[in-house]
């Protein structure tokens, strides 16, 4: 039983191509991902600059805070879409964090007070400060999940 003339072993064998498939399509992803958790960082960050910009940077702690918080978004997107692919969970990590801790901060300031400042849901730019932040935060979430299960599985394929 000799090989079919003009015939490749493997030929029709679609395996390696579903294989390349996978690979630009997890590409992708991750693009997707990592440009639209940078989206919601830098929204956070606008957030934060306009409301400084507009009177808050007038108010005792709470001023310099949102100047630093909008700093830290635009450093945190820089490093969501730069960070190589093996700090990339860390990175994202990091940026889910920071959106997560300033809905708390928002919460607190909203129900308790912060730092002597109470804030109100009728303050400029609450609600899209809180769907922004959200929205961020799901997304920057599931960049970590889906980073993470893609280097488990390289690791993993890479052991056999």
């Amino acid at each position: 039983m000799g090989a079919t003339p003009g015939v490749h072993a493997g030929a029709g064998d679609t395996a390696g191509h579903d294989r390349a498939s996978e690979r630009s399509g997890s590409f992708l992803t991750v693009v997707v991902l990592r440009v639209l958790g940078a989206a919601g960082l830098l929204g956070n960050g606008w957030v934060h600059y306009h409301l400084w910009d507009q009177g808050y940077r007038d108010i005792k702690t709470i001023g310099p805070l949102f100047l630093l918080d909008a700093i830290a978004a635009v450093v945190l997107a820089l490093l969501v879409l730069v960070a190589p692919r093996r700090i990339l969970p860390l990175a994202a990590l990091v940026g889910f964090l920071m959106q997560v801790g300033t809905i708390a901060a928002l919460v607190i300031t909203t129900k308790r007070g912060l730092f002597g400042f109470t804030e109100s849901t009728k303050a400029p730019d609450y609600w899209e400060s809180v769907w922004v932040e959200s929205i961020g935060a799901l997304v920057l979430l599931l960049l970590v999940g889906y980073t993470v299960s893609r280097l488990r599985t390289r690791t993993a394929t890479r052991r056999w």
